[in-house]
This record gives C-alpha cells, sequence and structure tokens, in this order.
C-alpha cells in the first residue's frame, strides 16, 4: 500500500509543476509554430513565445518571397494572439 501512496503523490507533484499558460484557441496556434503550451512560469513564458514569434515573423518579412510572407503572417497573427492574451483583450 505505501507504494501505492508514494507513486500517488509523485504522479501529482510531476503534473502540478507545469501548467498550462494559454486558452486552448491559442495552444492551437502557437503549437502550430512549434511552442508547447505549459510551463513552471506562465508570465514569463508568455512573453517570451511572444517575443519569439514577433521575432520570427521579422526575419521570414524580410526574407521577401510569397512562401516566407505566409509563415511569417502566420507567426505575426499568433503573436498578436499571445499578445492580446496577455494584455486582457
Amino acid at each position: 500500500m505505501k507504494f501505492s501512496t508514494t507513486a500517488l503523490i509523485a504522479a501529482f507533484a510531476a503534473t502540478a509543476a507545469a501548467e498550462t499558460c494559454f486558452p486552448s484557441w491559442i495552444c492551437d496556434s502557437i503549437g502550430a509554430e512549434g511552442f508547447s503550451c505549459d510551463s513552471d512560469d506562465c508570465r514569463s513564458f508568455r512573453a517570451s513565445v511572444r517575443d519569439q514569434l514577433y521575432a520570427g515573423a521579422g526575419i521570414m518579412f524580410s526574407n521577401g518571397d510569397d512562401a516566407s510572407r505566409a509563415v511569417a503572417e502566420r507567426k505575426l497573427a499568433a503573436a498578436n494572439a499571445v499578445n492580446n492574451y496577455i494584455n486582457g483583450n
């Protein structure tokens, strides 16, 4: 019985460490860009995801071709969604 209780406590501790930092509709968007929705520090994580998406969009826009522009627009839309979520819009 002790093993079961110990295993249960360990499993709970592992799942409690990270939390979901975004609603599912944003997770779908940022997941397509290679980001997870889970972190131990959501406030910093949200800002980091936003900043990385904006930076990635800028790089893709600077490439100038149509395929890069499409990727940039997708990254920009995801970054704007994250930014709006952070700011409560």
